[in-house]
């Protein structure tokens, strides 16, 4: 099963995408992966590792399935493709990105608690407690 990494850095290998068409893309491939906000935001640390980047494309964002105006205006929607840093990746190192760029967050680390000097386990009950 590939992550959501893996697929944008094929995809971004294609031709340029924005956000909102990766989004929708991966929605088709896994329908039930997260939210719009979530994706982006992982995005966001593919650009602070620099294997993603801004085209300079950009084309008028709109709303979906409504003619209303945003109140607050929208921003124009932005192209970003793959870099050479990116392509040059080794493709199972875009499977934690996050890792990558917050080391002590890496996948490994994940899940494992810190020794406390404490036994394992739930403490016993004394005898004779309610």
């Amino acid at each position: 099963m590939t992550t959501q990494g893996e697929t944008v850095r094929s995809w971004l290998g294609e031709q340029p995408h924005t956000i909102a068409q990766l989004y929708r893309r991966w929605r088709e491939v896994r329908p039930r992966r997260g939210t719009y906000r979530s994706f982006s935001s992982n995005f966001y640390v593919l650009l602070r590792l620099g294997w993603v980047e801004r085209t300079g494309e950009t084309e008028p964002a709109h709303l979906h399935g409504s003619d209303a105006e945003h109140p607050g205006g929208l921003s124009d929607s932005v192209y970003y493709r793959l870099t050479p840093v990116g392509a040059a990746i080794d493709p199972a190192v875009w499977r934690d990105p996050m890792g990558r760029l917050y080391p002590q967050h890496a996948a490994a680390n994940r899940g494992a608690k810190a020794p406390t000097g404490k036994p394992p386990g739930r403490p016993k009950k004394p005898q004779g407690a309610v």
